[in-house]
């Protein structure tokens, strides 16, 4: 008989983990124990003690992956099998996997991921990293899941940024080395997924897989606060592509963002303290 030990974070999910990961459990033929994963500490001593006839799974949703890779980072770990049970779930969504597909196996996507630095420290990121208005929507969503158990609404945080709290920015862009200033910026993420903020279709060109190693990064500019509010429904289906007098697509390998003040910043969906500028890069 199969047995797994499940690696599941309870505050995934806007704190449902422990319940979604019951879905998990029906789906596994076999014998399944559950573990916080925001409880490990020390990830070499646990691979080090963990039994070898456990399959590990772990669950949670883009946050707990990027967690767990950034933890993970330089060890020589087991076969890893991931399954989805957060709010966005952008990962699961941008490599064809729907909530009927089974756990897969995590480590071949761990390989080669991008990189960022901001303030000093280094990480690495699975499908997007950037500031503005993303960074906004995940910053305020923070800081209403502190506020309430109630489900967050990041299309109604959107456009309440859109229309009141968010105040575009000018940018330095740099991407392999060439230059690019742009004003009235609303937001410059860096894209290594197609998807972002839970099934926003922002770089429906990027493929995680390609050969290149090429990034995309989004620049939304020069564009006023209702036309934004017209375009912003086609960014789930990717359609806003079409907008190319204020919707711009840089594609290279490092970027180096500036902006002319602090503002939100979002890795994967965490928010990252109101910054300045962020660079990232996908080593050869």
């Amino acid at each position: 008989m199969d047995k797994y030990l499940i690696l599941y974070n309870p505050r995934a999910g806007s704190s449902r983990g422990a319940e979604l990961v019951s879905r998990l459990r029906t789906q596994l033929s076999g014998e399944s124990r559950l573990e916080d994963i925001t409880s490990i500490r020390d990830w070499p001593a646990f691979f080090a003690s963990h039994r070898e006839e456990e399959q590990l799974i772990v669950t949670g949703g883009d946050g707990t992956l990027n967690h767990f890779a950034n933890d993970t980072a330089g060890l020589d770990i087991p076969r890893v099998l991931f399954w989805p049970s957060g709010s966005g779930n952008d990962f699961w969504r941008d490599i064809g996997l729907d909530e009927n597909s089974p756990p897969i196996e995590i480590n071949p996507h761990l390989r080669r991921l991008p990189r960022l630095r901001e303030n000093g420290e280094e990480r690495l990121f699975l499908n997007g990293a950037g500031f503005g208005l993303d960074g906004y929507c995940c910053a305020e969503g923070n800081r209403r899941r502190q506020k309430s158990a109630a489900p967050i609404n990041y299309t109604a945080i959107a456009i309440r940024g859109i229309l009141y709290d968010f105040h575009p920015v000018s940018a330095q862009i740099t991407v392999d080395g060439k230059a690019y200033t742009r004003e009235k910026v609303w937001m410059a993420p860096t894209m290594y997924g197609r998807y972002l903020g839970g099934g926003m279709m922002l770089a429906p060109m990027q493929r995680r897989s390609e050969d290149g190693g090429n990034m995309s990064l989004l620049i939304l500019h020069d564009i006023g606060r209702l036309h934004i509010l017209a375009i912003l429904s086609s960014v789930y289906e990717g359609k806003h592509v079409k907008y190319d007098q204020y919707v711009e697509f840089l594609r290279g390998r490092h970027f180096h963002v500036r902006f002319d003040r602090p503002t939100d910043m979002q890795i994967d969906g965490e928010t990252v303290s109101p910054i300045t500028e962020y660079e990232a890069w996908r080593d050869e």
